[in-house]
């Protein structure tokens, strides 16, 4: 295999994302776990503080919104608690700078 082919091969994997029906799988898995709801939870309070309007369960739930609606990926191989938190943080952050 050519350094060109290998280097092709590495960011396909890093870049992979998962499907839509995959991560209908995640959430639902992630949302039926009671632990892992309530971390959710405590993430989506925490960094919605400080937002006028934006409650924890709002943000929360714009994120559960945009990855079913496409507008969030979803990558492959990232704990699905990650994934939230990193996707709630964009949403505050966007919502902080508007």
């Amino acid at each position: 295999m050519t350094e060109e082919q290998y280097d092709s091969l590495e960011l396909d994997v890093a870049y992979e994302r998962l499907s839509a029906e995959d991560i209908d799988g995640e959430i639902r898995s992630l949302l039926n776990s009671a632990a892992n709801f309530s971390r959710l939870r405590s993430i989506a309070s925490a960094l919605s503080a400080g937002i006028t309007g934006l409650t924890g369960e709002e943000l929360l739930n714009e994120a559960i919104v945009r990855f079913y609606e496409g507008r969030r990926t979803w990558p492959r191989g990232i704990h699905p608690l990650v994934v939230f938190k990193s996707a709630m943080h964009s949403i505050a952050s966007d919502m902080r700078k508007h």
